[in-house]
Protein backbone atom coordinates (compact mmCIF):
# COMPACT_ATOMS: atom_id res chain seq x y z
CA UNK A 1 0.00 0.00 0.00
CA UNK A 2 2.78 2.22 0.70
CA UNK A 3 4.44 2.13 -2.59
CA UNK A 4 0.92 2.30 -4.44
CA UNK A 5 0.19 -0.62 -6.07
CA UNK A 6 -2.96 -1.39 -4.43
CA UNK A 7 -5.13 0.21 -2.56
CA UNK A 8 -5.98 -0.51 1.18
CA UNK A 9 -9.73 -1.39 -0.32
CA UNK A 10 -7.97 -3.82 -2.79
CA UNK A 11 -5.30 -5.76 -0.09
CA UNK A 12 -8.51 -6.32 2.36
CA UNK A 13 -10.33 -7.80 -0.91
CA UNK A 14 -7.88 -10.27 -1.85
CA UNK A 15 -6.85 -11.67 1.92
CA UNK A 16 -10.85 -11.98 3.02
CA UNK A 17 -11.49 -14.96 -0.16
CA UNK A 18 -10.78 -18.04 0.88
CA UNK A 19 -7.61 -19.52 -0.51
CA UNK A 20 -3.37 -19.14 -0.34
CA UNK A 21 -3.61 -15.30 0.42
CA UNK A 22 -5.72 -15.44 3.43
CA UNK A 23 -3.87 -18.69 4.50
CA UNK A 24 -0.40 -16.87 3.88
CA UNK A 25 -1.34 -13.70 5.93
CA UNK A 26 -2.44 -16.01 8.66
CA UNK A 27 0.69 -17.70 9.00
CA UNK A 28 2.55 -14.46 8.94
CA UNK A 29 0.62 -13.15 11.70
CA UNK A 30 1.19 -16.39 13.58
CA UNK A 31 4.52 -17.12 12.89
CA UNK A 32 5.14 -12.79 14.29
CA UNK A 33 3.20 -13.85 16.91
CA UNK A 34 5.81 -17.40 17.61
CA UNK A 35 8.50 -15.12 17.40
CA UNK A 36 7.47 -12.12 19.74
CA UNK A 37 6.80 -14.86 22.34
CA UNK A 38 10.38 -16.37 21.77
CA UNK A 39 11.86 -13.06 21.75
CA UNK A 40 9.99 -11.28 24.95
CA UNK A 41 11.47 -13.62 27.62
CA UNK A 42 14.93 -13.51 25.82
CA UNK A 43 15.13 -10.21 26.28
CA UNK A 44 13.56 -9.61 29.71
CA UNK A 45 16.15 -8.75 32.75
CA UNK A 46 19.05 -10.74 33.56
CA UNK A 47 19.25 -12.20 37.00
Amino acid sequence: MLTGVMTQAEWLEIIARPGFWQLFTQVYQFVALAWFLLLFPLAGPQL
